[in-house]
């Protein structure tokens, strides 16, 4: 089995630039005040849900007779994401053993970081009766295969970012997963055939997508269907609420403590572990 980087925003955010999902939002937020004069739902009764809060504003503006609305919702949202600039995290991704990397992100920021002027897709055959691109396409930039598992910015018909398209994606995966899985033609075969290494996401009970998939893979673990490992790496130091983390284990993933404060440093101590020599 190969070694497979599953990625969120966590490397992002060591990069000076980078929004936060909270930033973010506050811009999305004042954008569609002062340019569609459009009231907006509060964030904070949605923090668990961010889908939930982007098909809330998605009906803000639909009643305001804004056309396009959900359109519009992922263009505010590129225009601050593709500010955001590789950092010595992405560069040392170069060095390590994942020539395979799946990451939550928009933006194609490790690909930058490998060569920005050659980005290339291979789109694999679909899925039946498949909704989102993302789940068949693959970003490949020299030896690394990059999977966007929410998409590629500017490519809006991969995009995943509203409560009604993680519903279109979670009915994607479903039909995935009553087909043969056999050949490397999605994120999800990788998730089952390949040892994962979790880091910098926040694996939580609303991503419910990711879910769906750990769990049919623990589910098959116990008949011996996968074999592969699954590791989420965290700081020592970093609470993990009990239920939680009992129903990672329940999900059969190991979570791996790593002694180090410093968010920068912990990344680059665990990227440094798969450093080729």
């Amino acid at each position: 089995m190969d070694d497979v980087l599953f990625i969120g925003n966590g490397l992002n955010r060591v990069s000076d630039s980078i929004y936060s999902w909270t930033s973010l939002l506050d811009r999305v937020e004042s954008e569609i005040r002062s340019k569609y004069l459009c009231s907006v739902p509060s964030k904070s009764e949605y923090k668990e849900s961010l889908p939930l809060f982007f098909e809330r504003l998605s009906e803000s503006l639909n009643k305001h007779r804004v056309d396009s609305d959900e359109d519009l919702l992922e263009k505010l949202v590129f225009n601050a994401v593709s500010e955001i600039r590789p950092n010595f995290l992405h560069s040392l991704l170069q060095r390590t053993s994942f020539k395979t990397i799946i990451t939550t992100n928009y933006d194609l920021v490790i690909e930058d970081s490998i060569d920005a002027s050659i980005k290339a897709t291979k789109k694999y055959n679909p899925i039946p009766n498949e909704i989102k691109t993302n789940m068949t396409t693959v970003s490949i930039v020299g030896e690394f295969n990059v999977w966007h598992v929410h998409g590629r910015l500017k490519e809006p018909k991969s995009i995943v970012i509203s409560s009604s398209q993680y519903y279109q994606q979670l009915s994607d995966i479903l039909n995935y997963l009553q087909t043969e899985f056999n050949t490397n033609n999605s994120w999800i075969y990788h998730m089952f055939e390949n040892n994962i290494h979790i880091l910098g996401y926040d694996l939580g009970y609303n991503e419910i997508t990711i879910l769906t998939v750990l769990i049919y893979r623990s589910m098959n673990l116990k008949n011996g269907k996968i074999k592969n490992r699954i590791s989420y790496y965290v700081r020592s130091n970093e609470p993990i609420n009990s239920d939680l983390e009992f129903f990672i284990n329940r999900l059969s993933i190991d979570i791996i403590k790593v002694d180090e404060e410093n968010y920068s440093l912990f990344y680059e101590k665990v990227l440094n572990k798969f450093i080729m020599k």
